[in-house]
């Protein structure tokens, strides 16, 4: 496990609770838990985008109120991780695909040392690194497209869900569930915060996320 820390992992319960002690939120409530979570002000989350989203489109989210993120697949991604905090200083997601590193633990010291506060793991088994990311201080959003891939996460102890159907980016598996079916597939069966993402590009699509159970959406 990696020996460097950010800060002490605290559950989203105990952030929720936190923000209430702190009269920041109205009514003794906040808006929904992946707000109280990523400490955003609105629940829209960029997709990572590999080749595609760098630290200026980052940095242009978060600053916009939403959270950012970027892709630690390449050396270009995992330096924007430091080169976006010249140009922002509220919170920005990495997202660690779990197969391309594996065997390689050390991206969690490269994660502490950019100050990252939030990481969406995808692309693999989430037990592999959620005990590492929390020991590190970090939230930890799991990224799955399937009923078993949500009660696994689950199961490893991650935070929240991006619960993505075929639509997400144009190249999942074509024997997948759409979002409209899937979303309150798991939303029924998992009691985690769910961030919504696949064909989701206007308000209107937006909502009918939240109706079917997300708290927030993820934007390509």
């Amino acid at each position: 496990r990696t020996r460097h820390r950010v800060a002490a992992y605290r559950p989203p319960a105990q952030r929720i609770q936190s923000l209430r002690d702190q009269g920041l939120a109205e009514n003794g409530a906040v808006t929904n838990r992946i707000q109280a979570l990523l400490d955003i002000e609105y629940p829209v989350v960029q997709a990572p985008m590999t080749y595609i989203a760098r630290a200026e489109l980052a940095a242009a989210v978060s600053e916009g109120g939403g959270l950012g993120m970027i892709e630690t697949l390449t050396a270009e991604g995992r330096a924007d991780l430091r080169r976006v905090r010249e140009l922002t200083d509220r919170p920005v997601a990495a997202n660690l695909m779990i197969q391309g590193w594996k065997r390689d633990p050390s991206i969690v010291d490269e994660l502490v040392a950019a100050e990252v506060r939030h990481v969406f793991t995808s692309a693999g088994d989430p037990a592999l690194f959620t005990a590492r990311l929390h020991d590190a201080g970090m939230t930890v959003i799991h990224v799955i497209g399937s009923l078993k891939g949500a009660m696994k996460a689950a199961d490893a102890g991650v935070d929240a869900l991006v619960v993505e159907g075929v639509e997400g980016g144009g190249f999942k598996s074509a024997l997948g569930a759409s979002t409209m079916v899937l979303l309150p597939l798991v939303a029924d069966r998992v009691d985690l915060p769910i961030i919504a993402a696949g064909g989701i590009g206007d308000a209107r699509s937006a909502a009918a996320a939240v109706v079917l159970g997300a708290e927030g959406v993820q934007m390509g």
